[in-house]
């Protein structure tokens, strides 16, 4: 009962996510300037958008700085995130502090910040001002969600992994050191001599 309940909390909550994005998918297709109302099927607004160069070019450039983004935010959110759980340093907390600050910021209160910063240090808004304020977006999203998932399983498996090679090496010295001992020894043989000639 209390599984059929959450599968179907679950699947509620996953048609209140990508409905809109099938409605907004089929109404592409509308006849109609106006999405209010179904008119027609047609593509003829694709059509505009492939023969409209100035679209494009944006598209292209809104997949490069996405891909960019995306790339350069996980590799430097990863490295924070291993700094900020394997070492102790001063301001650690307050670092922590800083990566949850900046996601609980407005994005228009991050963006209007950017902004005046990079007026005031002289640099000419373009690509590359536009690159480095997505990357500022996505790096704090991406240090909590690998942060949280080395305090989760992490510390536990390296452990694991830790104790299991103590013992894996315990058990390769005993039986390393091990020496069956022999019904009948050959006259005049040491022990010590048996182990150290094996």
């Amino acid at each position: 009962m209390i599984r059929g309940v959450a599968r179907a909390y679950q699947g509620l909550v996953y048609v209140l996510l990508y409905l809109p994005i099938v409605v907004l998918i089929v109404f592409s297709f509308n006849d109609s300037r106006s999405s209010l109302a179904w008119r027609g099927f047609t593509t003829d607004w694709y059509v505009k958008l492939i023969e409209d160069g100035d679209l494009l070019v944006a598209a292209g450039n809104s997949a490069v700085v996405a891909l960019l983004a995306a790339t350069c935010a996980t590799f430097v959110g990863t490295l924070t995130a291993l700094a900020l759980y394997r070492y102790r340093f001063h301001g650690k907390r307050l670092a922590e502090g800083l990566v949850f600050v900046l996601i609980m910021a407005p994005e228009i209160v991050m963006g209007i910040s950017l902004l005046i910063l990079f007026v005031a240090l002289a640099i000419g808004l373009g690509f590359t001002t536009v690159l480095l304020a997505h990357v500022t977006f996505c790096l704090p999203f991406v240090t909590v969600t690998v942060l949280a998932r080395l305090n989760g399983s992490t510390g536990t498996s390296s452990r694991r992994h830790r104790t299991w090679g103590r013992a894996s090496c315990r058990r390769s010295r005993a039986s390393s050191c091990r020496w069956p001992r022999p019904r009948s020894r050959p006259a005049g043989c040491c022990p010590s001599r048996c182990r150290s000639t094996t």
